[in-house]
């Protein structure tokens, strides 16, 4: 994460008052008038009170105003009173073994975030300009905390503690002893834990050592394993060896109550415990609190030592809790991405989450009638895509839903979940029609690819790193298994599977037999034998082209039918980010989609972050931010104007590719159709949405495109002969025409290769069928493109003029594809 990120930002005391005020009629907003991201139509979940996939620490500001939480993709400040996002910027937590850090000044206005091993920062929340940033301070913790007077900030690394003067910028002290866990409210003592052996208190001015305490405490990488009480006169330890929670003395070193686990939570909780736990007290000390990896409180009466009823809500590890300032109030926050409100006196939720439990999947009917969303809770929801409202529960609750995927008529959605059963559900009504159960198949993994063969009659399932099978339907018959694909797809005509089984490796496999017919290898450094090589991979609709996601945030676009790269393409700072999400364990794209016509690919991975690309240039057209986390589902939508996407942060969009940037101000027609051939694709994108909005649009390219004239084989037998001409002049003539009418002539071609022809003439063959497409063809796509967009009678008429030209030409054949699209979604 970058500081300036916040400049322009953060001015968030400044609007607090006015949170609740008006907003622009024209802003979208989601379920419970929630401002939508940029480009959204519909939001199907909720960002109330929840933040990314995983919160992985908090803090709350002393004045009780704000809560700051930081999720694995970026920050947020939140309203507690209105109980809404203000802001969110993004960040980058570090290493998944490194907690970040965040802090509040004691007087609520500048925040301290400390992440992995390189980053340290402290704002200004009334200019939202950094008061201090620190490069590569030592391996950064969940560790960072100002002085009560505000005038300095702490900052843990592996070596030790530094302190930093925050009006001089400059490092005023340092305890250069090992990590330093915990600093005490006063900030004049430090806690240093020696995993499993002794807690070391001492004096942070000197670093001097007053006292060790004999318990086998652990840090787990944040400061969970021990907490001073309110006063600082108290440490409470948790001694993981005798399953207890001590309360120590720290005047005369003793212990002065322990709290044994299994009472609290039961000798069979406990053993399931990880180490993941949290503990700390009320804001005046009266009750001692534990926050567990199951996603627990637990919590004791310091005065009567008694078990007081657990807060359970949490699904994940308890990554924070908060007493409000009313002291009536706890605020918690957990890895499962939420934040909940409990009352202390009763220990019930004051108020639950809306929304969807993360991770979710979701699907997008071929009709573009229905979006279905599924969860770990096993609920699954039918959407009305038009309206964004809710059309059916399908299911209220059940086991956690894997995959999900309607068949081809839309008329079945296909539910998979952990216990290893694919559920096959009326739409929309939702009855079951049919089951598929596996024993031996159950558990997080399965059902890791879900699909319908293109005619509906099989559905292929298949279980990360285990194996993958083809089921006739409705029957539910096994017809063959194979081994376990990273990613698979059905080619269009629905003759063959092609699955990325192990490896950089492709297997097209006859969905007849389960054979696989042949296998391609992907140009890539990765190792034979990694299992991983591929992250995702989808079919073009006219089975022309198989775009192949692999590390590295690289996208392979392939031949349909040999699995032979011809193009790869990626975005510079996706390249250039990818070395943290491999030290992550993670690639950069998770899913992909083509557009109905092949042109467009849009990708969404870890980042959060949908891209669309033009398939012809691989250059990027359009990004959609909203996401908090991870995209693990995309789709187009059946007219080719809306996306799907879905992620960990339990929320998913439906997406207007219509750019948000367009110029208020038509430029002339002369100048969009130069800008139609524009290099730029970003540009030629949004001139095309332009043109398609411009009745006069339709006329213009009438005037400039013509429909291809036919032309006789005998004339590019003539021009093939010509590449052997004696003279340079006449060979480089006849290439220049051949590659500008490639299109009618491949056939030529083709017939030629399959002879003895001279060294020269071969070479300048081989040159014109892998030449890369001109501006002026690509200009001819954009156009096609531009009529389908604008579906009026007078651009289906000029689409009608252009299919009836030369067979075989680009131009002929995109037109007619189009018209067959239009004509498919007006009956």
């Amino acid at each position: 994460m970058r500081c300036h990120a916040m400049t322009a930002v953060l001015m968030i005391l400044a609007i607090l008052s006015a949170a609740a005020g008006s907003r622009s009629e024209s802003t979208r907003v989601g379920a419970r008038d929630d401002s939508l991201p940029e480009g959204a139509l519909f939001r199907f979940g909720s960002v109330r009170l929840r933040h990314g996939d995983s919160i992985r620490n908090s803090a709350l500001s002393p004045d009780g105003k704000l809560l700051a939480t930081v999720s694995s993709r970026s920050v947020a400040l939140w309203d507690l009173t209105a109980r809404k996002m203000l802001y969110s910027f993004p960040c980058d937590h570090g290493p998944q073994f490194s907690c970040p850090g965040i802090a509040f000044s004691p007087d609520s206005r500048q925040l301290g975030y400390v992440r992995g091993i390189d980053f340290a920062c402290v704002w200004d929340l009334q200019t939202g300009k950094p008061a201090l940033e620190l490069r590569s301070p030592g391996r950064a913790t969940s560790l960072c905390r100002f002085t009560p007077d505000g005038k300095h900030f702490f900052v843990t690394a592996d070596s030790g503690m530094q302190m930093w003067n925050l009006e001089s910028k400059q490092m005023t002290h340092s305890i250069d002893d090992g990590f330093i866990s915990l600093l005490s409210p006063d900030a004049t003592r430090f806690v240093r834990v020696n995993e499993g052996k002794a807690v070391v208190y001492g004096e942070t001015e000197t670093g001097r050592t007053i006292a060790e305490l004999k318990v086998p405490a652990a840090h787990n990488g944040i400061e969970n394993g021990v907490a001073f009480t309110p006063d600082g006169k108290s440490l409470a330890t948790v001694a993981s060896l005798k399953s207890e929670v001590q309360l120590w003395d720290l005047a005369t070193g003793s212990i002065r109550s322990s709290f044994s686990l299994s009472s609290a939570i039961g000798e069979a909780a406990r053993r399931k415990q990880n180490s993941a736990y949290r503990v700390g007290f009320s804001n005046d000390g009266s009750m001692l609190l534990l926050g567990t990896g199951l996603g627990v409180i637990y919590r004791w009466d310091l005065v009567t030592k008694k078990v007081l009823p657990a807060l359970e809500g949490h699904s994940d590890e308890v990554t924070g809790f908060h007493t409000a300032l009313d002291g009536k109030t706890l605020i918690s926050t957990g890895a499962d991405g939420l934040i909940r409100l409990w009352s202390l006196r009763t220990g019930r939720q004051i108020s639950q989450p809306d929304g969807y439990v993360s991770p979710i999947r979701g699907a997008y009917s071929s009709d573009g009638q229905y979006v279905s969303i599924a969860d770990s809770k096993g609920r699954v929801d039918l959407w009305n895509a038009a309206s964004g409202k809710l059309a059916g529960v399908l299911r209220e609750r059940g086991s956690p839903v894997l995959n999900l995927i309607f068949s081809p008529d839309g008329k079945s959605l296909a539910v998979a979940n952990a216990v290893g059963r694919v559920s096959i559900l009326h739409v929309p009504g939702g009855q079951q029609k049919a089951t598929l159960l596996w024993n031996d198949r159950k558990g997080l993994s399965f059902a890791h690819t879900l699909l319908f063969s293109p005619d509906g009659r099989s559905l292929s399932v298949s279980d990360y790193a285990s194996q993958m099978r083809l089921h006739d339907m409705p029957s539910g018959e096994a017809r063959w298994r194979v081994g376990c694909p990273c990613a698979a797809a059905f080619s269009p005509g629905g003759t063959f599977e092609v699955a990325a089984s192990g490896g950089p490796f492709l297997s097209f496999i006859d969905v007849a037999t389960g054979r696989t017919r042949f296998k391609t290898r992907l140009t890539t450094n990765t190792p034979d034998n990694f299992f991983n090589a591929v992250d995702a991979l989808a079919y073009s609709h006219d089975g022309k082209h198989i775009a192949v996601a692999i590390y590295g945030g690289i996208i392979l676009l392939c031949e349909g039918h040999t699995g032979t790269e011809f193009r790869r393409f990626g975005s510079a700072d996706l390249r250039s980010s990818s070395v943290e999400f491999l030290r992550a364990g993670q690639g950069i794209h998770r899913t992909l989609s083509f557009s109905p016509d092949g042109k467009w690919l849009a990708t969404g991975g870890r980042d959060g972050i949908v891209r669309i690309w033009e398939i012809a240039t691989g250059e990027e057209t359009l990004r959609l931010k909203g996401h908090e986390a991870q995209v693990d589902t995309i789709a187009f939508g059946p007219d080719g104007r809306t996306v799907l996407s879905s992620g960990n942060d339990a929320n998913a969009y439906i997406w207007s590719l219509r750019p948000k940037d367009m110029p208020n101000s038509t430029p002339p027609m002369d100048t969009q159709w130069a800008d139609l051939a524009a290099p730029s694709a970003a540009k030629a994108y949004r001139t095309a949405w332009a043109m398609s909005e411009d009745e006069t649009a339709v006329r213009f390219l009438g005037r400039r495109i013509a429909a291809v004239k036919p032309v006789e084989m005998t004339h590019f037998e003539k021009l093939i002969a010509d590449l052997d001409a004696d003279q340079f002049a006449v060979r480089e003539a006849a290439s220049t025409t051949l590659l500008e009418m490639r299109d009618l002539s491949l056939p030529a071609i083709e017939k030629a290769r399959k002879t003895k022809l001279p060294p020269e003439t071969q070479q300048r063959l081989a040159a014109i069928i892998k030449a890369e497409p001109t501006l002026s063809e690509i200009r001819l796509t954009r156009a096609v493109q531009v009529l389908e967009l604008a579906d009026s009678k007078a651009s289906r008429q000029l689409l009608g003029t252009w299919s009836k030209g030369a067979p075989g030409a680009r131009l002929t054949e995109d037109a007619r594809a189009a018209l067959g699209r239009l004509s498919a979604r007006h009956n």
